[in-house]
């Protein structure tokens, strides 16, 4: 049996444990097995890349290409309610910020730069929950069966979704057509780099080099 082998098989629990957590959130006559045949195909492109030499383990840095891949399948299944879709590609634009942000801090055991990242990684999030909920604002109701309660129109979020459409404005054109294609088209990573002609790790990193942009022009409308 080969290294890779070995770490393929030592992480078939893992791949079911997180094939479970994800199938919670959708509906219930998702296939769970299909779910798990998704997540088998990240980790074995994990066990392929893994390098044990740059200080992560096998666990951390299989987690989020098993979970990316979930969410790969997931897009191309042609049923899923729209409500279930919103909420893959959210869950799958989180899961990119926060694989970018483990291999930022994988090279260090820096307390300070460990808790700095931490928050960054938090703010982050934030970015990308704020842009999936502008996508649900202007997108009208495709889902008679989706009963969510509506979303909230208080003048402090109407104030919130006009700043960040005025930020969106302000972004480099890469960046912007970047963002359009991932949050408010519902393109995947793979889709997006397709569009573009860049790999998906390309596309991976200039989409949080665009969070970060984002975040930061989102920064200078509040000092102001």
């Amino acid at each position: 049996m080969t290294p890779q082998d070995r770490l393929i098989m030592e992480q078939q629990p893992y791949v079911r444990a997180l094939a479970r957590n994800i199938a919670k959130t959708l509906p219930a006559h998702a296939d769970y097995e299909e779910l798990v045949a998704f997540g088998q195909l990240g980790l074995v492109e994990a066990a392929k890349q893994f390098d044990a030499s740059r200080g992560v383990s096998f666990t951390t840095f299989a987690h989020y290409r098993i979970r990316g891949a979930i969410f790969d399948g997931l897009r191309k299944m042609t049923w899923l309610p729209p409500a279930a879709r919103r909420a893959v590609t959210e869950q799958a634009n989180a899961n990119e910020v926060l694989e970018a942000n483990v291999a930022r801090t994988s090279a260090s055991d820096d307390p300070e730069y460990l808790a700095k990242q931490f928050a960054e990684a938090v703010d982050r999030l934030g970015a990308v929950y704020l842009l999936s909920s502008l996508r649900d604002q202007d997108s009208p109701r495709e889902d008679p069966t989706d009963r969510r309660p509506p979303a909230a129109s208080s003048f402090e979020d109407k104030e919130i979704r006009a700043r960040l459409k005025t930020a969106l404005s302000a972004l480099g054109p890469d960046h912007a057509a970047l963002v359009r294609m991932l949050y408010l088209e519902g393109k995947s990573m793979s889709e997006v780099g397709a569009a573009l002609g860049k790999n998906k790790s390309t596309v991976s990193r200039r989409h949080a080099e665009a969070i970060d942009a984002l975040r930061d022009l989102l920064g200078e409308k509040q000092k102001k």
